[in-house]
């Protein structure tokens, strides 16, 4: 079973929190600082941008592990994220993010992200 085994540690630092299990799963939760965007280019109908940072989970994978992450507009304008390329997930961050609006007007976001694989 995925989860079988007990919680052998459960942390938190500068780039969120971790929970780990004996048989070697881990998961991680973050929640970035808010950021602010004006686009970059046009691509169809969407005015998008490439977030330039690179976010670290809170403990190293072995390998790149599942991700799932959304963009959370922190201002009056709605943004949302976009496939306009595939993010990068490497054991250490997940980088190469766009975010994008259906007007060219600048606005505040955050990232949340949960990722899910093993650190032994």
């Amino acid at each position: 079973m995925f989860f079988d085994g007990e919680i052998c540690d459960i942390g938190s630092n500068a780039n969120n929190t971790y929970v780990k299990w004996a048989n070697g799963l881990m998961i991680c939760f973050r929640i970035t600082e808010e950021n602010s965007a004006s686009y970059q280019f046009k691509w169809g109908e969407h005015y998008v941008f490439k977030i330039p940072y690179a976010y670290d989970f809170p403990e190293k994978f072995i390998e790149p592990p599942f991700l799932m992450y959304d963009i959370l507009p922190t201002s009056n304008y709605g943004c949302y994220k976009i496939g306009y390329a595939s993010p990068t997930v490497t054991a250490n961050s997940i980088s190469d993010l766009y975010v994008a609006r259906t007007d060219a007007s600048s606005y505040t976001y955050k990232i949340w992200f949960l990722a899910i694989g093993y650190w032994k």
